[in-house]
């Protein structure tokens, strides 16, 4: 699973540093549901994935079937940009945008006017790291 702002299978990038790269975390047979083809589907989970800029994601989807689940380790069939190569959906993240900046001065207070796409609740806080 990666995450690319991209078309799925293009591109020669390494797709470590996406937040859903690795195996999955869970999976669940779902026997109930069958497809036209026959096939049950099964769900696949990955757990957990941050996204931490607004905008509409594709997932986009490698078969690595050299994955060991007991050794937890394969042979990276999985590993660049290009084999992952089926889109298997769209996620859109809403929130704040990550690139707004503001101009403080030290010691002084400064107004943080922070624009999200969702509305902010009472109990929601800001952290300033550096």
């Amino acid at each position: 699973l990666a995450f690319r702002s991209h078309l799925c299978g293009r591109g020669d990038s390494a797709c470590i540093a996406t937040p859903g790269n690795g195996p999955p975390t869970g999976l669940q047979n779902m026997g109930e549901l069958v497809g036209e083809s026959g096939i049950s589907f099964v769900q696949t989970v990955w757990s957990p994935v941050q996204i931490d800029t607004p905008g509409t994601y594709r997932i986009c989807w490698c078969v690595d079937d050299s994955w060991d689940p007991v050794k937890l380790e394969s042979y990276g069939l999985c590993g660049s940009g290009f084999q992952f190569n089926v889109q298997a959906g769209l996620i859109v993240v809403q929130g704040s945008d990550g690139d707004q900046r503001f101009q403080c001065t030290s010691f002084q207070p400064c107004n943080l006017n922070i624009i999200s796409e969702l509305p902010f609740e009472s109990g929601d806080r800001i952290m300033v790291v550096a």
